[in-house]
């Protein structure tokens, strides 16, 4: 298993594949992309995350 978030986002990353993060506002909207099934969610102003 990977150790953290930016170690599961290199890992997405590296395999050459779109990874498709929805914007996210809050922790709802986050919560809402993860249940459908995203591989990630980007927050504006800050760095993706994957969920």
């Amino acid at each position: 298993m990977l150790s953290n978030a930016s170690d599961t986002l290199h890992s997405l990353m590296a395999q050459g594949r779109l990874i498709r993060m929805p914007g996210a506002y809050d922790g709802l909207s986050a919560r809402m992309a993860q249940m459908a099934g995203f591989q990630g969610v980007a927050f504006p102003g800050m760095r993706c995350r994957p969920v």
